[in-house]
This record gives structure tokens, sequence and C-alpha cells, in this order.
């Protein structure tokens, strides 16, 4: 069976591509939806102007374990990971910037702790 499902792919591939897309776009936003509480949009700010502008975010900030422990790269692997799982708790929905701003203030907290742990302060660290 599989090797007609390639056959046919190889011999449509433009339909082909049409269904895997339109399927993982029901996917995306079937998985965004959710953790937007079921909204399309950023849980931060509100956007949702556009699909691909909006992410799933690791609330934990755990996401290279997390894709390790289900033993996927991201993506659309992960999308459907979590729906075979049902949707377990952990993640939100956020616009790109307000995760990239997140994720900023995540890596300045960790150098903030970890200077403090050497023994620097926080302004003795912004002077070197």
């Amino acid at each position: 069976m599989r090797s007609q499902a390639v056959g046919w792919k190889l011999k449509h591939p433009k339909r082909a591509y049409t269904i895997h897309f339109r399927s993982n776009l029901k996917l995306k936003t079937e998985t965004l939806t959710h953790y937007g509480d079921g909204r399309l949009e950023c849980l931060e700010c509100g956007y949702n102007d556009n699909i691909d502008a909006l992410h799933l975010d690791h609330i934990a900030d755990n996401g290279k374990a997390d894709r390790k422990l289900r033993n996927v790269t991201g993506g659309f692997g992960i999308y459907r990971r979590l729906r075979a799982e049902r949707f377990p708790p952990g993640y939100q929905t956020l616009c790109i910037n307000c995760g990239f701003i997140k994720e900023i203030n995540r890596r300045r907290n960790a150098s903030k702790y970890s200077n403090e742990s050497k023994g620097e302060s926080q302004n003795d660290a912004k002077t070197k």
C-alpha cells in the first residue's frame, strides 16, 4: 500500500504537495488554537493577523529537552505528537515577537544568575 502512495505522489507531485500543505495547515491551526485558549492568537499580545507569525512556546523554557523526550525535531512533528497525546499542558501560542522577547529575557536572567553565582554583581558584569 505504501509503495502505491509513493508512486501516486511521484505521478502527481503538485496535487500531493497541495494535500500535504493543507493537512499541515489544518494541524498547525488545530494545535495553536488549542494552546491559544481556543483562539488562534498570541496569548501575550493578542496578535492574530497571520498564522505564519504564530508559534508554539514551551512555557517552562524546556524546548530542547522536550523535543528530545518526544523524539521530534520541532515543527509539524511536535504538532503531530501533541495531538496524539491529546494536547498535554505546558505549551502556549505566542507570536514571533513575544516569543523572541521571552527568549531575550530568559537569556538575560540566565546570564544575570550566572554572573552572580561567580561572585559578580550585575553592575560588575556590565562594566566588563
